[in-house]
């Protein structure tokens, strides 16, 4: 066996002690869905959508949450009666006017708890009521911004379509404003719509009892705006809508909520009918033409302010206005025609 005894050189090798480890750097991410007391609260980001979506594409993403094609919201079953933007109402009583025009990029959190009724949180005394309802928390970069959208399009016949919504966040106090405008049959208002803007939505709600709302053949003028599926299926409608909604806080003891929506829809119907009468002895062509316009306008006003003036007393004040005008023209022409005779 012969053995190498000869020293080998090999310079300055480096050595790495394994025990220590390298730099770890830990991220804390929100769970997606988590439970603080009686709230139920989502975690935004971990429901990821398409830029420039809406709320109620965001929602549909999250468990336990349906949304119909009318915009109804449901969480675990339970019917959603109001969406609120960091605690303050948003447009009045009607959800979808928050969840299809707020931008799902400008949300933090959206919680879901039971909300009493008014009266309920103004006296201070549980009263049995509640309804469930919706907070839609921003992101903190989004409570002092200004940001919406803008859509149109114009096609041939001059048929339009076009619709904004511009939102101005300053802490407590929020401006928004939106508006559509079309002559393509885009209405966009159901059934439910109109219990909400016209509080009937909330009467019951809040335990006062059945709603009543009356529809006669009139259609749907009655009600000053445009209803899904009530005698309005029929012409060609030209629709415009707006509306500003305003809310600010004042030394955390007095809030301030106020909405205003118009609507005017502007509906032309031609029909043309031709009967023909094949009897033998009196055969007859009959031709009628008949032409309708139907106008209706609307303008809600809704106020609340509530002032705590001392630890024993608050004032809140709530009027309402609405004005309504409605239009109906109506023009028939008809005629018979005795088939030719030949006279030899």
């Amino acid at each position: 066996m012969i053995t190498d005894t000869r020293e080998i050189d090999l310079g300055n090798i480096l050595m790495k002690d394994n025990s220590i480890m390298s730099e770890v750097f830990a991220q804390n991410q929100r769970p997606p869905v988590q439970v603080n007391g009686y709230t139920l609260e989502f975690n935004a980001e971990a429901f990821k959508t398409k830029p420039n979506t809406v709320v109620e594409d965001m929602l549909k993403k999250m468990p336990g949450v349906e949304v119909d094609k009318d915009g109804t919201i449901r969480v675990n079953g339970q019917r959603i009666s109001r969406v609120f933007v960091n605690g303050k109402q948003f447009f009045g009583n009607d959800p979808k006017i928050a969840t299809r025009n707020l931008n799902a990029d400008a949300i933090d959190k959206v919680q879901v708890f039971d909300k009493k009724s008014d009266q309920a949180e103004f006296t201070g005394i549980d009263d049995g009521n509640s309804e469930k309802v919706i907070n839609l928390k921003l992101k903190k970069d989004r409570k002092k911004m200004t940001f919406g959208k803008l859509t149109a399009g114009y096609g041939t016949k001059d048929r339009y379509d076009g619709q904004f919504n511009i939102n101005r966040f300053n802490g407590e106090q929020q401006l928004s404003a939106i508006g559509m405008a079309n002559n393509t049959n885009r209405q966009g208002f159901t059934f439910s719509d109109i219990l909400n803007f016209t509080g009937e939505m909330q009467r019951m709600m809040r335990g006062g009892g059945g709603a009543r709302v009356v529809i006669n053949n009139n259609g749907p003028e009655d009600f000053g705006l445009p209803v899904q599926g009530i005698n309005n299926s029929e012409g060609v409608a030209r629709t415009i809508a707006g509306g500003l909604n305003f809310n600010n806080t004042w030394k955390k003891k007095s809030e301030l909520n106020g909405s205003y929506f118009y609507n005017n829809i502007d509906v032309d119907n031609i029909r043309n009918v031709t009967r023909q009468n094949l009897s033998t002895t009196n055969p007859f062509t009959y031709n009628q033409t008949s032409k309708s316009n139907r106008l209706s306008e609307s303008n809600r006003f809704n106020f609340t302010i509530d002032s705590k003036l001392d630890s024993f007393t608050s004032l809140r004040i709530t009027p309402q206005l609405t004005y309504q005008h409605n239009k109906y023209n109506t023009n028939n022409t008809y005629e018979s025609v005795l088939p030719a005779t030949i006279v030899m």
